[in-house]
């Protein structure tokens, strides 16, 4: 049951839809400042680990996949399952400080739902 002081809306509403894109792995370099936001960013706790195994592209990928990238308070889901950590529809709210140098562009597997203020 609702709160009473909540109101019903459809999800489109209030939210995009934001899918990611299938970065090749021949294309991650070892030092940049631009992070491929990954499935294995969201553990299967719901929470955001943008230091578990971080994979980065070419800093020109942040303007050339400017559609991509994650904004700060973004809800990212999984959307695909790994066999060893149920994660398929597990949720996680994207708090990247705006002091974050890193730009993070998503992943073929992860879907964002960037609200709408």
């Amino acid at each position: 049951m609702m709160r009473e002081d909540w109101i019903e809306v459809k999800l489109g509403e209030i939210c995009d839809l934001k899918n990611g894109f299938a970065f090749k792995s021949k294309d991650y370099v070892e030092i940049s400042e631009t992070m491929n936001f990954r499935m294995s960013q969201i553990r299967p706790n719901g929470k955001i680990d943008l230091d578990h195994n971080p994979k980065y592209l070419p800093d020109e990928y942040a303007s050339s996949y400017s559609d991509y990238l994650l904004e700060n308070g973004d809800i990212v889901i999984a959307m695909t399952d790994m066999a060893s950590d149920t994660k398929i529809g597990s949720s996680g709210f994207m708090g990247i400080s705006t002091a974050n140098s890193n730009q993070n562009p998503l992943g073929a597997t992860v879907t964002a739902l960037p609200c709408r203020q």
